[in-house]
């Protein structure tokens, strides 16, 4: 504006000067008529940017409002009762941020495949609804996960499994009421909570219910996958110190629980149950340093013959004494080790120990036997299995026929033509063979 006016009125207050600077009349009278012409010229230079900053008004507010909701996300409260361009210009930049949030926030909270909230906006819900809790209240939180979700994607195709995925989402919904409870929390995990009165306890024909929900026949009828769900449920008062994220992490621990046990079924969380969950993770972690810090040591279980009364082998069996927690069963360290992988460097660990042993036993000059070690189906499952057994017995220079290796019969349930090749290849090396724990699982003999 300054630009403006120095370019309207420079030349004007020069031919004035000009003027006055040239007729005969007096000094006196030029200066007031420079003063008076001055005057006018601020006045109209005034009203000019009065009706200026009047008409550019509403471009300014339009700008201001794009900037607080770049800087701030704050909608644009813009008038929209002018018809004029400017007037217009701001109506339709209302318009278009609302539906550029609207569009922004149901990205954010809502899942795309079902419409239903996301993880975010459940926990966000879930807050609320606690925060607002009476006394005489509870909230029950139940974690929905489909089993074999996975296989079904692997077998059928993404398509008929997010066609699985949105009947769900449906049945669910009914079921719910309504989606402001409900939530897709992840893949195949869904979620919804309840509020209840407090003397009304969280019934078992709730899971049930749900259960039958999910599994009941419908779309898409071009699959044979059978859905069946595994359920978590926990429960909020307000007497208890839990957070949403807590309240959501007990649900999930109670899904463990029910995972572990196997699946269609449900659990409801306790505090005994997160104590052995907290307590399996401790010793997945601890049982990675383990044979590092050489906690793992063998005890070797005699094997008699009753009718000569002499030793005719032994058993290794592996033991983990804990720094913290003493003796750890191999009950539960050894699943452990099997769902982390670990079982295969500890599995390694225990033949060669087992093979230096039993060659130090006869270099003692004890009587010859065999030295049994089991071997777990991943590492049958490992490539190079045969040739790492014919590495250690090299190393250790034990005879094939001192070592025996013991499989189980579930063992054989699975790549029956992989662990069969596997199995003759260590026999033709002069290895022996045990099936242990025959008869105790699918007892066929064919196998």
């Amino acid at each position: 504006m300054g630009v403006a006016f120095a370019g309207t009125h420079i030349p004007l207050l020069a031919l004035l000067l000009y003027f006055a600077s040239t007729t005969e009349v007096s000094i006196e009278t030029r200066i007031s008529i420079v003063g008076i012409i001055l005057l006018a010229t601020l006045i109209g230079t005034a009203a000019t940017l009065l009706a200026l900053h009047k008409l550019l008004s509403p471009v300014n507010a339009t700008v201001m409002a794009l900037r607080n909701y770049w800087s701030h996300k704050e909608l644009p409260n813009l008038p929209t009762e002018y018809t004029d361009d400017v007037g217009i210009l701001m109506a339709d930049t209302t318009r278009i941020i609302k539906l550029l949030d609207s569009s922004i926030r149901r990205l954010k909270d809502y899942d795309d495949l079902t419409g239903l909230p996301n993880r975010t906006l459940f926990t966000s819900r879930l807050m609320q609804a606690a925060s607002t809790l009476g006394s005489q209240q509870r909230i029950t939180v139940y974690l929905i996960d489909i089993d074999g979700f996975r296989a079904l994607n692997e077998v059928e195709g993404y398509k008929v499994g997010d066609r699985v995925l949105s009947e769900i989402a449906a049945r669910l919904m009914c079921y719910a009421g309504s989606k402001d409870r409900l939530a897709r929390l992840g893949n195949d995990e869904f979620a919804f909570f309840t509020l209840s009165n407090h003397d009304v306890e969280p019934t078992l024909s709730s899971a049930q219910e749900l259960l039958m929900l999910l599994s009941h026949p419908g779309d898409p009828p071009d699959t044979s996958f059978r859905v069946t769900a595994s359920i978590g449920i926990s429960v909020y008062q307000k007497v208890d110190a839990c957070t949403p994220d807590q309240l959501i992490a007990n649900a999930y621990t109670a899904l463990q629980q029910v995972k572990r046990k196997g699946s269609n079924s449900y659990h409801f969380y306790s505090a005994e149950l997160s104590g052995g969950l907290h307590r399996q993770l401790k010793l997945a972690g601890d049982l990675r340093l383990a044979l590092e810090k050489e906690q793992l040591y063998l005890n070797y279980q005699p094997r008699i013959d009753w009718q000569r009364i002499e030793m005719v082998g032994v058993e290794c069996l592996v033991r983990w004494q804990h720094p913290e927690l003493g003796k750890i069963s191999p009950a539960e360290f050894i699943p452990i080790a099997e769902a982390t992988g670990l079982v295969i460097p500890i599995g390694e660990w225990i033949l060669r120990t087992a093979c230096q042993q039993n060659k130090l036993w006869q270099q003692s000059g004890l009587p010859l036997f065999t030295v049994a070690v089991n071997l777990s189906a991943r590492q049958i499952e490992q490539p190079g299995l045969v040739d790492f057994v014919q590495l250690v017995l090299d190393e250790t220079r034990l005879d094939p026929r001192f070592l025996e290796l013991e499989v189980t019969e579930s063992l054989l349930m699975g790549d029956t033509k992989h662990a069969r090749s596997v199995l003759e290849a260590l026999h033709d090396k002069g290895i022996a063979l045990a099936l242990d724990d025959f008869g105790t699982g699918y007892s066929s003999l064919s196998y």
